[in-house]
């Protein structure tokens, strides 16, 4: 079949054109071309008789604005949090600007493998694991734009979600490690950040908006709580217990002029602007890190360890999860192997020489 020919005996308006096959219709005296992305003529039947049944799509606006109103409505419906749609609106802009979209229409099955391919041929390749997230993603925004009527079908359908069989072999720093990372850091305000990640489990952006007012050196607990300028994650607030070290830390090294600094703990004065993050500690930590041979080490990977070293000690998945703030579900996911076999039921059978030693606190767990 020749490019442009009909194909006769089929469906009216089918036509292929580059090897991919079109649809040609009339509605309301108006004529539109459609692309079907798909070389099977049976598929394309199929996808045109969609089309034939519910010729016109309501109106889009220009891509950027559509993935404003698609962020701004998800988040409206509390399905993602601030943080949540400031990840995932980098990632659409990127890609629409990469192919050059500017309209829904322009959407299609291999635009998206087109950039996803892209990011895979990259110089800074990225991970793998991260270009199935952006994929997901754009999926996420196309399913979205179906639902309100501006596209038929979803051209990102061919992406699916993998189940993570990685789970429970995340990596982590041993003790030791953690104690030689942070006892030979030369700088006060990269120490700060290995602190709360190693000794608190907080996250990237939490570190960042560390504020005084969340370290309470009488009761020994760090509080996470929003402002009004930052929202924590999922909107949640938490208290974590503050280890013995940290809070020497806080109490000896940290003060300025015998206060902790303000209004932020690390580059107080630097102020949130359109970036992610206020302050991006990417590069110091990159750094010191690289030159103690640990190059592996990211900052949620400080994360990781912190609930790691609490499961190993025999902290229970429940207040792991609690000081982490994640779901019970998702951390036993996670880290209930790391746990030590069991003794809850010699607290019920045993006799008195096989009572098990009471659960360990934090400064145990954390410093041994």
């Amino acid at each position: 079949m020749s490019s442009n020919s009909s194909t006769s005996g089929r469906l009216k308006g089918i036509y292929l054109r580059s090897k991919k096959f079109w649809y040609r219709y009339s509605y309301d005296a108006r004529q539109y071309r459609v692309p079907l992305d798909t070389e099977d003529e049976a598929v394309a039947i199929t996808k045109a008789l969609r089309i034939r049944a519910n010729p016109l799509l309501a109106g889009a606006n220009p891509l950027s604005e559509e993935i404003k109103k698609y962020l701004e409505a998800k988040q409206e419906e509390g399905i993602f949090t601030r943080n949540s749609a400031d990840s995932r609106g980098p990632v659409l802009k990127a890609w629409i600007n990469n192919r050059k979209l500017k309209e829904v229409r322009e959407i299609s099955e291999d635009e998206i493998k087109s950039w996803l391919s892209s990011l895979r041929r990259r110089k800074d390749r990225l991970a793998e694991s991260s270009i199935e997230t952006y994929g997901m993603i754009i999926r996420g925004f196309c399913a979205w734009l179906v639902t309100e009527h501006k596209l038929r079908e979803n051209p990102a359908a061919f992406i699916k979600a993998k189940t993570a069989t990685s789970a429970k072999r995340r990596r982590f720093c041993l003790r030791e490690q953690v104690d030689n990372l942070i006892s030979e850091c030369p700088d006060l305000e990269l120490k700060f950040i290995l602190y709360c990640g190693f000794h608190g489990g907080l996250r990237k952006g939490e570190i960042v908006q560390a504020r005084p007012e969340w370290f309470d050196l009488r009761l020994n607990i760090i509080h996470i709580v929003e402002s009004e300028d930052w929202r924590t994650k999922d909107k949640d607030k938490r208290t974590i217990p503050l280890t013995k070290a940290f809070r020497d830390f806080l109490l000896e090294e940290m003060p300025v002029d015998g206060e902790l600094p303000g209004p932020f703990l690390i580059q107080p004065n630097k102020k949130q602007g359109k970036a992610r993050y206020r302050y991006d500690f990417r590069k110091p930590f990159a750094d010191y890190i690289n030159g103690k041979g640990l190059a592996w080490v990211k900052p949620h990977v400080m994360r990781h360890t912190f609930a790691s070293l609490l499961a190993i000690a025999g902290v229970s998945i429940f207040k792991i999860a609690q000081w982490l703030g994640d779901g019970v579900k998702v951390v036993e996911r996670h880290y209930a192997h790391l746990l030590p076999q069991d003794s809850d039921i010699e607290r019920a059978f045993g006799d008195d020489k096989t009572k098990p030693k009471p659960e360990v606190g934090i400064d145990q767990a954390l410093r041994g």
